[in-house]
């Protein structure tokens, strides 16, 4: 019976995750108007290359996926570990912060807890996988 409790309870707890990626995706103050995920790059491209811009670039990929490639001047904080290690990025709390993982799915969920800890994520829809497809250099 516990089992089942403890299944029951995972189940639950996904499902509400799924429903705060809903509500935080259809909020339309948050939502940009883009046509293609190659625009939304570009748009992260943009405020990378911005020199008025304070701009730090998160990797919220594994150690082992950063030592295969990275974007130029990206800080390494996996996504499992941002919470605990969230203090890493203090001095850059006044920054537009890019967040990248591979395709795009942790980095939504890196965005999310920057997010309530009060920084300004941008999350780089389609990820490293995107930037390398577009021909963009990796480290």
């Amino acid at each position: 019976m516990k089992n089942k409790i403890d299944k029951i309870k995972k189940q639950f707890t996904k499902l509400e995750q799924k429903l705060q990626d809903i509500s935080v995706t259809s909020n339309p103050e948050k939502l940009k108007k883009v046509s293609s995920e190659h625009a939304e790059l570009k748009e992260a491209i943009d405020i990378i290359n911005d020199e008025k811009t304070n701009v730090t670039i998160l990797d919220v990929r594994t150690l082992d996926e950063y030592n295969t490639g990275y974007i130029k001047n990206a800080i390494l904080i996996p996504v499992q570990e941002l919470e605990s290690k969230i203090d890493k990025l203090k001095k850059f709390k006044d920054n537009k912060i890019i967040v990248y993982c591979a395709s795009g799915s942790r980095s939504i969920s890196a965005s999310r807890i920057l997010y309530k800890k009060g920084y300004n994520p941008h999350n780089m829809n389609g990820g490293i996988n995107n930037w390398k497809r577009n021909g963009y250099d990796i480290n």
